[in-house]
């Protein structure tokens, strides 16, 4: 330590001069430096004045994300050359450096910083961190102009936040248009198919089989009924046919003798009887049968052939064709009697073929009353027989369709299910899409009118008072620290640099020996005097240095006293 403070005396003058020098350099760099004025605001992030379970957003990015996402569009190079231009902003480097570089240093001097708080998440219901606003500062060397700029990004930020929130809303409710749209399209084409598929298989769709087997079997029960019914009629129609043939047509009239009078009919079907065993006996050119078949001729003519039932149609058929193969037996076919009754028997069969001709115009001559009345019920089942064969014919195609329906219906279910299953699930998520479109809308008129969350200025852009940068005082002591260190680190090296010889303890490292004794340096009186004279010389030197420095700047900078405000100021005092 005595060794510390002898070099320190030794070497004040060179400390002394290094100091100031130091100290004096390090006070011109911090009044030099051109101070930087920040100008800050504030922006709050606030909730929807709705509550989110009535209307919900479509807006679903964290706070934080979306402030980085809007500050990129507001730090566009677009923009802030507006804002260049507008405030007029870096003329000094403008000139210098190109415009990328300029936007750069830009956007260094804009900073955003978030503010967080500690939240509970509704939706887990911890305790975690949430953005709730953030900080806009802009710094500049002119006050004016940081809180000019800085108001200017506070308007760009709101504005843009507003826009970006609207046009995402706008989108979500153009999207879910879009896709309404087209999912009411796709129900109407699967409507129109399924209505197409059930118009072609009408009757044989999978929830019509119960009903297509109730109709089955009841058809079923139906047509055992008009069989059932079928069979009676039968017999009751072979019944009234069989007393039909029974009875004559016509009524028997009585004379006053109380014998029988014929009608044309009578004498007709009793001459023919007459002439068939008369015809046994004689032969064909007996004056009995000629006689007897010139009456018949003449009672043909008068009642027609066509009164004689089938059946007797029938026995006389036989009757002639027995007489015809007796006949062939004896004589040739070229014999007459072959040929006339050849000739019988033709008229005869077609007399039979139009037997139901004349069995009606029979019937239309016939005046017994009970054959009229058998006739009449005989009629009545054959209608009824009729209209059963026509239902029976019914049921039958019924039943038949029905078993259609029933055996087609698995073949068409694969098909009608995926019908089904395609119309119901495009239903649903029309259904869905058409709720969420009308949240959608809701949420953009929830942003149209600022009425979700937004951002909002709680503490606009001041203009700064002070510079938030240098901070001179610290220069400057951070300067006099410096220069100490500085100076005595110089000492330092300038002592161990010197191979003189200095006091006892420089003599003992020399020689290994310790000194008898020291003389002290005897300094006389024209070395004090001359010392003297040397201090006031710089004394005064420097005083007047002071002097006309200070007439200087009073005389070609600025009054003495506005560079004491001025200095005080930048010093923050």
């Amino acid at each position: 330590m005595e060794r510390i403070l002898d070099i320190l005396q030794r070497r004040i003058r060179l400390f002394g001069i290094t100091t100031a020098i130091i100290a004096i350099l390090a006070l011109i760099i911090a009044l030099v430096i051109p101070a930087m004025y920040r100008s800050s605001a504030i922006i709050l992030i606030e909730q929807s004045d709705i509550p989110s379970d009535l209307v919900k957003s479509t807006i679903t990015s964290f706070a934080d994300e979306r402030i980085q996402v809007i500050s990129q569009r507001v730090m566009t190079t677009t923009n802030l050359s507006e804002v260049l231009k507008k405030y007029d902003l870096y003329k000094d480097i403008r000139e210098k450096k190109s415009r990328e570089e300029v936007m750069d240093i830009m956007r260094k001097d804009i900073s955003l910083n978030m503010i967080s708080a500690d939240v509970i998440d509704p939706r887990s219901g911890r305790p975690t961190q949430a953005t709730i606003a953030f900080k806009l500062t802009y710094d500049n060397r002119s006050p004016e102009l940081a809180q000019k700029v800085a108001n200017e990004l506070v308007t760009l930020y709101l504005n843009e936040n507003l826009k970006s929130r609207t046009e995402q809303a706008a989108e979500a409710t153009g999207f879910l248009d879009k896709e309404v749209t087209k999912l009411k399209q796709q129900i109407i084409q699967y409507e129109t198919d399924l209505a197409d598929f059930k118009i072609k298989n009408s009757g044989r769709l999978p929830e019509l089989t119960d009903l297509n087997f109730q109709l089955w079997e009841r058809t079923d029960r139906e047509l055992m009924e008009v069989d059932r019914q079928v069979r009676s009629l039968e017999d009751r129609k072979i019944d009234l046919e069989a007393q039909l043939e029974q009875l004559s047509p016509s009524a028997m009239i009585y004379s006053e003798s109380g014998e029988r009078i014929l009608t044309s009919q009578g004498r007709l079907k009793a001459l023919e009887t007459k002439y068939l065993s008369a015809a046994a006996i004689y032969g064909e050119k007996h004056p009995d049968l000629i006689k007897m078949r010139r009456e018949i001729a003449a009672l043909q003519q008068e009642v027609g052939l066509s009164h004689r039932s089938a059946k007797e149609l029938k026995q006389q058929l036989v009757g002639l064709k027995a007489k015809l193969t007796e006949s062939q037996q004896k004589y040739t076919p070229d014999h007459p009697d072959i040929i006339r009754l050849s000739k019988e028997i033709h008229e005869i069969e077609t007399n039979l073929a139009t037997s139901k001709e004349d069995k009606a115009e029979q019937h239309e001559t016939a005046d017994n009353p009970a054959y009229i009345e058998l006739k009449s019920r005989l009629d009545s089942t054959n209608a009824d027989l009729k209209s059963l064969y026509e239902n029976k014919r019914q049921y039958k195609t019924k039943l038949a369709d029905y078993e259609n329906r029933i055996v087609s219906t698995p073949k068409i279910e694969r098909t009608y299910v995926a019908l089904t299953r395609d119309y119901k699930n495009a239903v649903a998520k029309y259904q869905e899409m058409v709720a969420k479109q009308t949240s959608a809308k809701l949420a953009e008129e929830l942003e149209k009118g600022s009425k979700g969350e937004r951002f909002s200025l709680i503490e606009p852009p001041l203009t700064p008072e002070k510079p938030f940068k240098p901070n001179r005082t610290v220069l400057i002591v951070l300067g006099l620290m410096l220069a100490l260190c500085a100076s005595f680190g110089i000492i330092m090296l300038k002592e161990n640099l010197d191979k003189s010889v200095h006091g006892d303890g420089a003599l003992q490292e020399i020689f290994g020996e310790t000194p008898l004794a020291s003389i002290p340096y005897i300094v006389t009186d024209a070395e004090r005097h001359q010392q003297k004279r040397r201090l006031t010389y710089t004394l005064g030197g420097a005083v007047t240095s002071v002097i006309i420095a200070f007439v200087m700047v009073d005389l070609l900078f600025m009054p003495l006293d506005v560079l004491w405000y001025t200095v005080m100021r930048k010093l923050g005092l």
